[in-house]
C-alpha cells in the first residue's frame, strides 16, 4: 500500500510558511537585544553567527580571530568577560567540535604544558584561601582558558605555513594599534627627569607598560618575519611594521619593555647566526640615527623626552608613583607568611593593603615582578613551575630552530619563540599578565612555537 504524500504546492507553502515564522522570531530576538544592549549587538550577532561558521569550516580562523579582538581593547560584553576572552572560548569551542567531528581527541596534548597545569592546580589548591574568592576564582578561569588557547592554537597550525600565516595576522593586528595611538603622541610630558611621563602612549590598553610590552612582542616578531621572508614583499611588511612598531614601543616609554625587547633580540642573535651581521647593522644604523635625530631636531618633544627617559633605564625602580622596593619587600612578606600557597590567585592588591603591609599606603596592583607577584599569590612551588615551563620552552624553542636551520621558516620560528622572551625582561620590573590581551596573545605564540616544533620534527633534515 502506497503511502500518502501531501501536495507539492502544500509542501511548498508550508516551508515558505516555515521560513517565514523563523524570520519573525529571529528578527524579535535580535530586536530585544538590540534595545537591551544597543545597536552594536544587533550587528555582531549576524557577524558572528557568519564567523563562527567559517571558524568551524577551518578552526585555525578562530586563532587569528582571537588575534584580531586585541585592538577592541577591553570592553566588555553582556555575559561578564571581555571581547578578546569570548573569541577565545569561540576558537576553543570550534576547535573541539571539528576535532570531535573527525573522531579526534577534543584537544591534541603537548608535554611542556605539564609545568602550566601545576600552576593551575596550585592555583586552585590555593583559592580557598583568598580574601576575595569571587576574584581568585576569576584568575582561576583565566588561567584555565588560555591553557585551553595553547592547545587550540597547537591544534589549529599544523604546518610551518599555517603558523606564518597567524604570524602575519599579529603584525597587522600590531601596525593597526601602533597607528591607532601614535596621533597621540606630541602630548607626552616628562617629569622629575623623566622618572614620570605624562600622557604616554597605550593604544587600546589600560596602561602604557602593557602597551609597550605588546609592541615590543610584535617588533620580535617582526624581525623574525622579515629575516624569513620567502619574498621581497613579505620582507618590507614585516620591515615596515617593525619601524612603525619600533616606534611605538619607544613612545611607550616603559623601560621594562625596553629591558625586554634587549633580551629578546640577544636571544634572536643566538638563535640566527646568519641574521647577525643584519641586526648588528641594524643597530649601528639606529644608534647613529638617534642622535642624529635629536641633532636635526631639538625641539621635538618626543625626542627630548626618549632622550630623558633613556637616561633612567639604569634606575627602573626609582619612580615617584610607584615605589616598587616597597612593593616588592611587601611580595616578601606574603611569601615568607604563605610559601607554599600564596595569598591566593589575584589577591595581591587586596592583601598588599591590609594593616600588617608594609605596603599598606601604597596601592599595587601586583608586585611589579612576574616571579614575585606569583610567589605571593600561589606559593613558591608555583613560581618555580613557571621557571621550569620557561626553561622547557626555551629548550623546545632551540631544538625547532636548530631543526630548521638553513630555511627561512628558522628566523620566523626564532622570531615567535624570541617574543616570549619580552614578557621575561620585562617581567622584572613589572607584570602585565592581568590584562587578557597579554595573556591570550602570548597563549597564542606559545601554542604557535609548540606547533613549529612539532612541523619542525616530521620535515625532513635540509
Amino acid at each position: 500500500m502506497r503511502g500518502y504524500a501531501l501536495p507539492r504546492a502544500l509542501v511548498s507553502t508550508a516551508g515558505v510558511a516555515g521560513l517565514a515564522v523563523g524570520g519573525l522570531v529571529v528578527g524579535v530576538g535580535v530586536a530585544m537585544i538590540g534595545a537591551r544592549f544597543g545597536v552594536a549587538a544587533m550587528i555582531a550577532l549576524p557577524v558572528a553567527a557568519l564567523l563562527i561558521g567559517v571558524t568551524l569550516s577551518k578552526p585555525t580562523v578562530g586563532v587569528a580571530l582571537v588575534l584580531a579582538a586585541i585592538p577592541i581593547g577591553l570592553k566588555t560584553l553582556p555575559v561578564g568577560f571581555v571581547v578578546v576572552q569570548g573569541v577565545t572560548m569561540g576558537a576553543i569551542g570550534a576547535m573541539i567540535l571539528v576535532r570531535l567531528a573527525r573522531g579526534q581527541a577534543p584537544l591534541p596534548w603537548s608535554a611542556p604544558l605539564v609545568w602550566g597545569v601545576a600552576v593551575f592546580a596550585l592555583c586552585l589548591a590555593a583559592t580557598p584561601r583568598a580574601l576575595d574568592t569571587t576574584l581568585a576564582t576569576k584568575q582561576d578561569i583565566d588561567i584555565a582558558m588560555g591553557l585551553l588557547l595553547v592547545l587550540t592554537a597547537y591544534a589549529g597550525a599544523q604546518s610551518l605555513d599555517a603558523v606564518r600565516r597567524l604570524a602575519h595576522v599579529l603584525l597587522g593586528v600590531g601596525l593597526v594599534v601602533a597607528l591607532l595611538s601614535l596621533g597621540h603622541a606630541s602630548a607626552l610630558h616628562a617629569v622629575a627627569g623623566a622618572q614620570r611621563v605624562d600622557n604616554r602612549l597605550r593604544g587600546t590598553f589600560t596602561e602604557p607598560n602593557q602597551f609597550g610590552g605588546f609592541s615590543a612582542i610584535v617588533l620580535i616578531v617582526a624581525v623574525g618575519v622579515a629575516l624569513g621572508a620567502r619574498t621581497r614583499r613579505e620582507r618590507w611588511w614585516a620591515v615596515s611594521v617593525a619601524a612603525i612598531d619600533g616606534i611605538a614601543m619607544m613612545l611607550a616609554l616603559s623601560r621594562g619593555a625596553w629591558i625586554g625587547v634587549l633580551l629578546a633580540g640577544l636571544l634572536l642573535l643566538v638563535l640566527v647566526p646568519r641574521a647577525r651581521r643584519a641586526l648588528a647593522l641594524t643597530i649601528a644604523a639606529m644608534a647613529a640615527a638617534v642622535p642624529l635625530f635629536g641633532l636635526f631636531t631639538p625641539d621635538l618633544p618626543q625626542v627630548t623626552v626618549v632622550k630623558q627617559r633613556v637616561s633612567t633605564l639604569h634606575l627602573p625602580a626609582s619612580t615617584p608613583y610607584d615605589s616598587r622596593p616597597a612593593i616588592w619587600r611587601e611580595a616578601l612578606r606574603e611569601i615568607g607568611t604563605s610559601p607554599l600557597l600564596g595569598e591566593g590567585p589575584g589577591q595581591f592588591p587586596l592583601v598588599s593593603r591590609q594593616a600588617a603591609s608594609s605596603a599598606a599606603t601604597v596601592y599595587a596592583d601586583h608586585a611589579h615582578d612576574v616571579l614575585l607577584t606569583t610567589a605571593a599569590e600561589v606559593g613558591i612551588p608555583a613560581a618555580l613551575a613557571l621557571v621550569g615551563f620557561t626553561l622547557t620552552m626555551l629548550v623546545v624553542l632551540v631544538r625547532a630552530v636548530r631543526r630548521l636551520r638553513g630555511t627561512p621558516d628558522a628566523a620566523l620560528v626564532a622570531g615567535i619563540g624570541a617574543s616570549l622572551a619580552v614578557v621575561v625582561g620585562q617581567g622584572v620590573v613589572d607584570f602585565t599578565l592581568r590584562n587578557a590581551d597579554i595573556f591570550l596573545l602570548l597563549s597564542v605564540l606559545v601554542g604557535l612555537t609548540l606547533a613549529a616544533a612539532r612541523a619542525a620534527d616530521d620535515s625532513p633534515a635540509p
